[in-house]
């Protein structure tokens, strides 16, 4: 592990910003500006801007500071404006998925929030394939929808929330963004009517969403096909004693790897759905919670040896996104990363009861 994230510093060559991540994720502003004057941005006016894809922001202005905020995804923060040089330049790389950047200068204060707003502006894309450049403030008025959906999928009505997924192919489904899209999804995933269908505990995280289907309509597509299609529960002849303690050790080997409920399935020749309710009925947890956990226990180890940054240990541990990473360490652990890696020793600590999978979908 620790060779892949020496791998991964050498690809990015993007420093470690732990501090100013923090301050970011918790909105301590007076520790914002204390942290961004360290890094040499003094004063109270910055631009900033959020790039996913593998290509990086070419032609910063002097002084920018680079953010590692997930899998393909930086933010950039400068005491001046990007210019539009660097913007094309970076639009008309084939590398680059999606932009959004501030044109005027926010303060301390409202930067988190920016930087907040820039990270689903970003990936516009997915809504709205080829568009790549997306501004800071997007207008989302999916509510109307999503009630709607909510309702008919609470009743169990397929014939009716299949009509309302096609709606979204239209004009309606432009005025959804990442996380409107995330909401629809969550709605779907906890209806006890369809949940079955959508391989349950296969998305945790919305950026996960767009790295797992090409785009909104794509997604929509899957979402109609396992509705109408009730996918069966079981599959072949199913798990045998051996066979769960095969699927069990590989996921003490693959943890790390972005590892998914349909990965896992399709590594051991069974139906997802079912796989699901073996791993349940065998272990006490879903399949979610046990591999968050035991990504959290690898996680206090990492940070335990001194050798790994915050965002070093949740790039390793397969987490796509930092401030997710940040958000899950504290609800199972009770700590922020770095008030246990500072200030209390990993056997001081007993681990918090990890969260039901609704909780999570509605804190995202």
């Amino acid at each position: 592990m620790q060779r892949a994230v020496h791998r991964l510093r050498e690809a990015s060559h993007l420093p470690d910003h732990d501090d100013l991540l923090d301050a970011l994720q918790n909105g301590d502003v007076p520790e914002l500006r204390a942290t961004l004057h360290e890094l040499g941005l003094p004063g109270d006016a910055f631009y900033a801007a959020v790039c996913v894809g593998k290509a990086a922001f070419p032609m910063l202005p002097s002084g920018c500071i680079t953010l590692h905020l997930g899998y393909r995804k930086d933010a950039y923060i400068s005491a001046e404006p990007f210019s539009q040089q660097g913007v094309r330049a970076y639009l008309s790389d084939p590398a680059s998925c999606g932009l959004s950047y501030t044109i005027s200068a926010v303060n301390a204060a409202v930067l988190p929030r920016t930087i907040k707003n820039l990270s689903s502006a970003a990936f516009r894309f997915f809504i709205t394939p080829g568009r790549k450049l997306a501004p800071e403030k997007q207008e989302d008025h999916a509510a109307p929808y999503l009630r709607e959906i909510a309702r008919a999928a609470a009743l169990g009505d397929a014939v009716r929330t299949v009509s309302l997924l096609d709606k979204l192919h239209g004009p309606a489904g432009q005025s959804f963004t990442l996380h409107s899209v995330w909401r629809l999804y969550s709605i779907l995933f906890s209806c006890d009517a369809f949940g079955a269908s959508l391989a349950p505990d296969d998305i945790y995280s919305p950026e996960q969403l767009v790295f797992r289907y090409q785009s909104f309509p794509e997604l929509l597509t899957t979402l109609r096909e396992r509705i109408c299609a009730g996918a069966p529960i079981s599959s072949g002849e199913g798990l045998s004693n051996a066979g769960f303690l095969q699927m069990m050790r590989y996921i003490d080997t693959h943890y790390d790897r972005r590892l998914s409920l349909s990965d896992l399935a399709k590594e051991m020749n069974l139906n997802a759905n079912y796989l699901s309710q073996v791993f349940k009925k065998e272990t006490g947890k879903t399949f979610l919670k046990y591999i968050t956990g035991l990504r959290i226990e690898k996680a206090k180890e990492l940070l335990d040896s001194g050798d790994y940054s915050i965002s070093d240990t949740a790039a390793a541990l397969g987490f796509n996104d930092y401030f997710y990473f940040l958000k899950t360490f504290k609800r199972v652990t009770g700590l922020t990363p770095k008030q246990y890696r500072h200030g209390y020793p990993a056997e001081d600590v007993a681990a918090g009861e990890l969260p039901d999978e609704d909780d999570e979908l509605d804190d995202e």
